[in-house]
């Protein structure tokens, strides 16, 4: 029983491993605080690793490194700017590594560039930002930060994280599986 349950956990672990290779998913945040207002957004991201340069500057003008994008925005004033985008309502999104490769294992925001710290907003050391091809979608309106085209707001980048590996979660619910039938 042992045994198979060992190898049950290893060929999950070893299929997750291979269905995720060459996508990175991230959360990231951003926060209006900074600047004088109450509005707040959260996003998800996808690279494709194989297309993504790092260190380097990548558009998706040039290169498809973006597989998936959504941004929720809440608090703008009365609601203006506030509502949920995809990837499909983007021409372009940006993502400059500021001149020296980023751990893409660990928080993006605050890692060394050539310049400043990653993720400081108003500097040239690296840039995440994204441009619209609707109306009322966020727009990158200087490094790493957003305006609400609806209410003038501005927010600033925050945080910029990796997402748990789908087949992580899976790996240590076997194990805790396997952890409880051994104490029994």
């Amino acid at each position: 029983m042992k045994t198979h349950i060992n190898t049950a956990i290893s060929a999950i672990a070893a299929t997750a491993g291979v269905a995720n290779a060459s996508i990175l998913d991230f959360y990231v945040d951003w926060s209006g605080a900074s600047l004088g207002n109450g509005v707040t957004a959260t996003g998800t991201v996808s690279f494709d690793d194989t297309l993504l340069d790092n260190p380097g500057d990548n558009s998706t003008e040039d290169t498809p490194f973006v597989t998936a994008f959504s941004i929720t925005i809440t608090g703008s004033i009365l609601g203006l700017g506030d509502g949920t985008w995809t990837l499909a309502d983007f021409d372009e999104i940006m993502f400059q590594t500021g001149g020296l490769p980023l751990d893409l294992t660990q928080e993006l925001v605050g890692q060394p560039t050539d310049v400043d710290p990653w993720g400081t907003p108003l500097s040239a050391g690296g840039d995440f930002n994204v441009f619209p091809r609707t109306g009322g979608a966020p727009v990158g309106s200087y490094y790493f930060t957003l305006a609400l085209p609806a209410t003038s707001e501005e927010l600033l980048i925050t945080s910029f994280r990796p997402a748990p590996a789908p087949g992580a979660l899976g790996v240590l619910a076997c194990a805790g599986i396997v952890s409880a039938r051994r104490r029994r």
